[in-house]
């Protein structure tokens, strides 16, 4: 265990952020007895992200998004993660693809209908 130097030129900063940046002078969490100065290192940039978001606009069978009172808004048509209420308090992983798919289609099929009446021609895919 013990501190080991974060930079090996010994400076308490980082050549990128100066004297007046936050750089670490010591490692404090380093596992005692491991060989880390023969080992390879890898840097990756880490931002924050949303993953997937709960909840968002209630819609029908038809995927169409309800307004007040539960009606049906005319040519109005969500899927995925906008609409909401299909997973309930939380999602199990991998869900998220099958929402978008399934109600992705029956929102495509209801647009379809609306846009073009009796023009719309059934498929198999």
């Amino acid at each position: 265990g013990g501190p080991y130097p974060a930079y090996p030129s010994g400076k308490s900063w980082d050549e990128a952020s100066g004297k007046t940046g936050s750089g670490k002078k010591f490692y404090h969490n380093v596992i005692s007895g491991a060989d880390f100065a023969a080992q390879p290192y890898y840097v990756a940039i880490i931002t924050p992200v949303i993953h997937y978001c709960m909840g968002g606009l209630e819609i029908d069978e038809n995927s169409a998004v309800l307004g007040s009172g539960s009606e049906a808004i005319r040519g109005l048509y969500a899927a995925g993660e906008v609409a909401g209420g299909v997973h309930g308090n939380n999602r199990l992983g991998g869900n998220s693809l099958l929402d978008c798919v399934v109600f992705g289609r029956v929102a495509g099929a209801a647009c379809a209908k609306y846009m073009l009446g009796d023009k719309v021609k059934a498929t198999s895919l």
